[in-house]
């Protein structure tokens, strides 16, 4: 554990001999689980793909409006601002279409994307919910990557594991000598009170 928290490299040959069979096994399927996820975060539906053009499409307008007001030219602003609002709205009646369409895409944004008045999202350039994938100032992460571990944090979490299921045998076997003292105190006393009658 001290030498993976340090950043040092264990090899998997060197981790496998000090976790039991269980705990090996339980590191590799956790390997396992975390490729699989790797590979969904390559492979991005085209409806994320299209969203997130969408998105780039208000942001790129919004940049412009700022560029514009900046150089004092707010008639041009203005009218890049309502074209911003205008493809910030259009991106959340899209985004919403693909959800109602495969609720499990839910995973690949950064936050909730119900439309309400109480939700995080909305039609405004920092409040569309970003594709987990997103390098935006705005993405708030989760999603999909909120999942994602990296190697030297799944062999961290196995000795964890590990660590644990030895401390819970060490407390099993206290209780159960404890228990078996107890019990034969009481067999102890139980026996002097025999032998006194």
């Amino acid at each position: 554990m001290e030498r993976l928290q340090a950043g040092q490299h264990v090899q998997n040959r060197d981790l496998q001999t000090w976790l039991t069979a269980r705990a090996w096994a339980e590191y590799e399927d956790e390997q396992r689980t975390q490729q699989e996820l790797r590979s969904d975060v390559q492979n991005k539906p085209d409806s994320v793909r299209e969203y997130e053009r969408r998105v780039a499409e208000a942001h790129f307008a919004h940049s412009r409006a700022e560029g514009y007001s900046a150089g004092g030219r707010h008639d041009l602003a203005k009218k890049f601002y309502d074209k911003t609002d205008t493809l910030c709205e259009r991106a959340m009646e899209y985004l919403q279409e693909i959800i109602q369409g495969d609720g499990g895409l839910r995973i690949w944004f950064d936050r909730d994307t119900s439309w309400t008045a109480d939700s995080e999202a909305g039609a405004d350039i920092e409040l569309l919910p970003r594709v987990v994938t997103s390098r935006s100032l705005n993405n708030r992460g989760g999603g999909i990557l909120g999942q994602l571990r990296s190697k030297r944090d799944v062999k961290i979490w196995a000795v964890e594991q590990a660590l644990a299921e030895l401390a819970e045998d060490a407390k099993d076997a206290k209780y159960k000598e404890e228990e078996r003292r107890r019990t034969s105190e009481r067999l102890q006393r139980f026996l002097a009170l025999r032998d006194d009658e």
